[in-house]
C-alpha cells in the first residue's frame, strides 16, 4: 500500500511504500529504519513518529493521514494518485544508531519538505 505523505497544507510531498519514501514522480529519495528517516547517503534526518514526520528539533515537517499527537493537520488534503514507484536503491542499514528522539512540540518547522530531505533541519 502507498500512502501520501502531506505538507502543514495538505499538499502531497512525497509517498511512502513500507519503508521507502518517494518524491512526487516516483522516485526513491529516503528511507525509514527503525522510526528513523535516512536519505540514502546515510544521511540522517529526522523520525517518523505517530504518521508525523519530525526534524532534528522536535518540530513536524509533514503527516499522513491519521497522523497524532502532533500539530493540527490540515482539515483537507490533495487528491491525487501514487505514480508509478521506481525500485530504487537497496535500503541499507545505516552506519551508527541516530540519538533517540527528542521531545515533540505541537508546532509545524518553518521548512519545506525538500529542505527537510536536504538535511537544512
Amino acid at each position: 500500500m502507498v500512502e501520501p505523505v502531506f505538507d502543514r497544507f495538505g499538499r502531497v510531498v512525497a509517498w511512502r511504500r513500507r519503508e521507502r519514501l518517494f518524491d512526487r514522480e516516483g522516485r526513491a529519495v529516503a528511507f525509514v529504519w527503525d522510526r528513523a528517516v535516512f536519505r540514502y547517503d546515510g544521511t540522517w534526518l529526522g523520525w517518523l513518529l505517530e504518521k508525523y514526520y519530525w526534524t532534528k528539533e522536535g518540530l513536524a515537517v509533514a503527516c499522513e493521514r491519521g497522523a497524532g499527537g502532533g500539530p493540527q493537520p490540515s482539515t483537507s488534503y490533495e487528491p491525487l494518485r501514487p505514480p508509478v514507484l521506481e525500485a530504487g536503491p537497496q535500503v541499507p542499514a545505516p552506519g551508527a544508531a541516530p540519538p533517540p528522539p527528542r521531545l515533540r512540540t505541537r508546532r509545524w518547522a518553518d521548512l519545506s519538505w525538500d529542505e527537510f530531505l536536504d538535511g537544512r533541519a
